[in-house]
């Protein structure tokens, strides 16, 4: 079932009836508290703040891992943290994250080239020429 998108999840059809419901909420907020016939204020931009987090955990996570050896051992063993010699460690586990959710808030719809830009960022991507040679 792997890479396989259900379209009529049940699940996911809740997640987003409830997600649209808290957006229709924060919409009637007024801009101005003080003025309560202002606008309404914009809602809050989903895209950003996820980069937003993603940028934020990354940086938390690396400097965790600089200053905790166990837990610095283990994210190497399970290969979630790049560390070329000569450099600092830098945790790899969301990289190529933050392309993925800047495509689809361009509104790319291939999934095909989303994939192949999260490869390239993450690292995952082999050259052709380099994958004959294994």
């Amino acid at each position: 079932m792997r890479g396989v998108i259900i379209r009529n999840c049940p699940a996911c059809e809740r997640i987003r009836a409830s997600h649209q419901a808290r957006l229709f909420e924060e919409q009637q907020e007024p801009a101005n508290p003080d003025d309560p016939g202002s606008p309404p204020a914009p809602p809050p931009d989903p895209y950003a703040e996820a980069k937003k987090l993603v940028t934020k955990l990354t940086g938390i996570v690396t400097n965790l891992i600089g200053s905790d050896p166990k837990l610095y051992e283990a994210l190497v063993a399970c290969r979630v943290v790049d560390h070329p010699q000569g450099e600092s460690p830098r945790f790899r586990a969301l990289t190529g994250l933050r392309k993925v959710i800047d495509l689809v808030e361009k509104g790319e719809t291939n999934l095909q080239v989303i994939k192949d830009a999260y490869e390239i960022a993450s690292g995952a991507f082999v050259p052709p020429m380099f994958g004959k040679r294994q």
